[in-house]
């Protein structure tokens, strides 16, 4: 039985599309805070990122939640200290 996270999905989705540079940048310091059903909560380092990853990376994220099943969910970025 798998142990991934649908973040760790999503993120496993994503890495071969954006590139490896792209993705250690932006995706790798992300983090699963919580799943609440047609929310999911992801930690970010910085409020950059809150900004940064729907303007650019909006339709590689919908893809991917599209393709792991979770289509209609919101992501919320927080960034630390919040």
């Amino acid at each position: 039985m798998s142990s991934l996270t649908v973040w760790d999905q999503v993120l496993s989705r994503i890495e071969d599309q954006v590139g490896k540079h792209s993705f250690s940048t932006w995706f790798k310091p992300t983090t699963l805070l919580s799943d609440a059903g047609q929310t999911l909560s992801i930690r970010v380092p910085n409020p950059s990122f809150v900004e940064w990853l729907p303007k650019h990376y909006s339709v590689v994220l919908s893809d991917a939640l599209r393709v792991v099943r979770r289509p209609d969910v919101r992501l919320v970025f927080v960034p630390e200290g919040t």
